[in-house]
Order: C-alpha cells, then structure tokens, then sequence
C-alpha cells in the first residue's frame, strides 16, 4: 500500500481532487482491496453511506482493523444507549442489557456482520 492508491499529487485522475485524497471516491478506493466488505447486503449498515472512515482511520490505528475506537464507544457514537423507568439498558429500540455482559457488539457475537448482512437487519450471519 503506498499513498498514490488514494492520492493524486498531480492531480492527473480527474474523479480524484488535485493533490488530494479522493473523498468523491472514497469507499471505492477501499472496495478495490476490501471488496468483501464492500459488496451490495440486502440489509446495509447504514455507516456505510457515509464512508469506510466514520469507522477506520485510512493512515493508521493504534486500534484492532485500523478503527477509530477500541471497543462499544464505536458503535455507540451513532447507536444510543438509553435507560427505561425499569433500568434496562436499551441500544436504539431494543434491550439489551443481558448481552452487555457476553462483550463488545460484534465481539460477542451478536453483531458480526458489521458491514452488513444478506439474511439478517440486525446485522448477523
């Protein structure tokens, strides 16, 4: 991997800004190594439309898989964590403080097909 596969610093690609990276094509640039992540789910993530980096930093992580946050505070900058009257933690709509206890969202196995998932709106295999 070298800077020129999402760089143009002559600015000679015309879908890629002059001497920059090319955000118009952002998600492109990764499919073309990342293609198994990158292929149409039935059921999307929907921070994929966004772009591969709301989650992974392109130049390097201290983090697992190059991601922005180690572990559920990924996952919950877009997906809140809310309390009932009861107690129960909820995450969006559902509850889920039994699971809390088993790990992460997709650690624990409940939430592995990030990317998204052909069988699956919650995004499982």
């Amino acid at each position: 991997m070298n800077c020129v596969q999402c760089h143009d610093p002559h600015g000679f690609d015309i879908m890629k800004p002059a001497r920059g990276l090319a955000m118009a094509r952002l998600n492109e640039s990764c499919a073309e190594c990342h293609r198994e992540q990158a292929k149409p789910h039935v059921f999307e993530h929907e921070a994929l439309r966004d772009g591969c980096i709301v989650c992974h930093q392109p130049h390097g992580s201290v983090n697992p898989k190059m991601l922005v946050e180690r572990d559920n505070n990924l996952c919950l900058k877009c997906h809140a964590q809310t309390h009932s009257t009861s107690g129960e933690i909820y995450i969006g709509k559902e509850p889920h403080g039994a699971h809390l206890a088993l790990g992460g969202c997709w650690s624990a196995g409940c939430h592995t097909a990030v990317h998204g998932s052909n069988i699956n709106p919650h995004l499982r295999y």
